[in-house]
């Protein structure tokens, strides 16, 4: 279930970016799948069983959101709404992109998401 938080940082995010939710989901999925690649380049069978672990997905949404927060936080972008010049929108864009950037995280799924992925069946 997504709560209302959840809800008002990705339409914030999508408003500001000028995003539909498509694109959005899209972008979480290509990160998290980015993300598995360069977490587990050296692990196939478990770069294959996180890829389609619906815990790993519910994890890697609720890191996504996170990251989100901190986004909207730093760069108080729950002040601006959609008052945005387009070369505004373009550098939020850029930002967006490299704050999401998997290859910059340090988090990782822990031992019950992990538990939780080896004990579901594929």
């Amino acid at each position: 279930m997504v709560t209302p938080v959840v809800q008002y940082n990705k339409e914030l995010i999508c408003q500001l970016l000028e995003i539909s939710e498509l694109d959005y989901q899209t972008m979480l999925m290509n990160r998290g799948e980015e993300y598995l690649q360069y977490v587990l380049k050296m692990d196939s069978e478990g770069l294959k069983r996180l890829k389609y672990s619906r815990f790993f997905w519910a994890w890697w949404a609720n890191q996504y959101d996170r990251r989100n927060r901190l986004f909207i936080v730093e760069h108080s972008l729950d002040k601006v709404y959609s008052i945005l010049q387009p070369d505004v929108v373009r550098v939020l864009r850029d930002l967006y992109n490299d704050h999401q950037e998997s290859k910059e995280l340090t988090i990782y799924p822990n031992e019950v998401i992990m538990r939780l992925i080896y004990q579901e069946k594929n």
